[in-house]
């Protein structure tokens, strides 16, 4: 971290072993502030203006990183301290222990393939560090994706309860636009479009580099919408867990197609009593044409088969393929085949409506 010097970073000035114990040690500017996860804690959320001008700093820092050479790749609140200046807040971005050198990655990825680590926090983790493929610079942009999108509604694009369920969610379930997670806030079109640019799957996808970030994040607060349409909204979604979820009248038909099986029998029936409660119209085990329904659930005691009856559907509509945890190996497969949701087993009800109705949301949306 000591390479980058940038107003924005904080500055390493020494780092070694002692000699006496052989203790490693890291000599670096003291900030006097707290770090953005404590302010998100306290606070909630920031304003549309204030995350901005947050994103826009971090992605500045991040460019002169990435000009040196080093990729953060562990980017997240907790690693980014705020300062309270005259002109207001001021981040200083920290914690580059997992930082590498570009010219280091390609020698790093098959080690990481092989072992099976995974660098970064889950909730903030890219989609290629999930896969445990080569990183650059582009992987700091998702994550950077992911701090705007908490900054502006209160949590991560992605909040599942495990780290199982959160890397799948990088890996293939699309985010929800900022505006639709947190409505009333005037949180704009432009705004929406610019977070999920970052969030992308993709890198190749994500803008370039953090310059262009910079710019993208500037056309947020320089353009008028001119009337640009909103995305559609769930009325009566809610996001409590005492709260029930239901459907929006336009939501299509839901099909849920049972693919063998006696243990999971409950769990289908608790699906479509749950469903049925929140209003969606759901049917069993029909699905004769996948392009009229909203949305197919597909659930059975064998997650492989399931992931194989998958491939008939997943390029009509969405499909949301039921399994545990145990079963990443399944979970990994179906990203390759455009599943677009994994709904843990066994079953908790408003979960799998939630999930159901993130599907048909997204299809609403298009």
């Amino acid at each position: 971290m000591a390479r980058v010097d940038h107003p924005h970073a904080v500055q390493v000035y020494d780092y070694g072993q002692a000699d006496a114990d052989g203790v490693a040690y890291i000599a670096m500017e003291l900030i006097e502030g707290e770090c953005l996860a404590d302010k998100l804690e306290r606070e909630g959320l920031l304003s549309c203006d204030q995350s901005a001008r947050l994103a826009t700093q971090i992605a500045e820092v991040l460019g002169a990183a990435h000009e040196a050479g080093i990729v953060h790749r562990d980017l997240k609140p907790s690693n980014v301290m705020l300062e309270t200046r005259a002109q207001g807040l001021f981040a200083r971005v920290v914690d580059f222990g997992i930082a590498s050198l570009r010219g280091e990655l390609e020698s790093d990825a098959p080690k990481l393939t092989k072992t099976g680590q995974i660098p970064g926090t889950a909730a903030y983790v890219s989609p290629e560090q999930c896969r445990a493929e080569p990183t650059d610079g582009r992987t700091d942009l998702y994550q950077l994706g992911c701090i705007w999108f908490e900054m502006l509604t209160g949590r991560p694009p992605f909040d599942d309860a495990t780290s199982a369920e959160l890397m799948a969610a990088h890996l293939y379930r699309p985010p929800e636009a900022p505006s639709i997670v947190a409505p009333g806030r005037g949180i704009s079109g432009s705004v929406d479009d610019a977070v999920l640019q970052l969030l992308r799957k993709r890198p190749e996808q994500r803008p370039p580099n953090a310059q262009a970030v910079v710019a993208l994040i500037q056309t947020t607060q320089d353009l008028p919408e001119r009337g640009r349409a909103r995305s559609p909204r769930v009325e009566g979604l809610v996001s409590s867990p005492l709260e029930w979820p239901l459907a929006h009248p336009d939501d299509g038909l839901v099909a849920v197609v049972r693919t063998g099986g006696t243990q999971t029998v409950s769990d289908c029936d608790m699906l479509l009593n749950a469903l049925g409660a929140s209003g969606v119209r759901v049917t069993l085990d029909g699905v004769s044409d996948p392009g009229a329904c909203g949305a197919v659930v597909v659930i059975g005691d064998d997650p492989k088969q399931g992931l194989a009856s998958c491939s008939h559907w997943v390029h009509h509509t969405a499909v949301l393929l039921c399994g545990g945890e145990s079963d990443f190996d399944v979970m990994t497969q179906a990203i390759a085949h455009g599943v677009f949701d994994w709904v843990p087993l066994p079953l908790e009800p408003a979960d799998g409506v939630r999930r159901v109705l993130r599907a048909l949301r997204r299809r609403r949306a298009r």
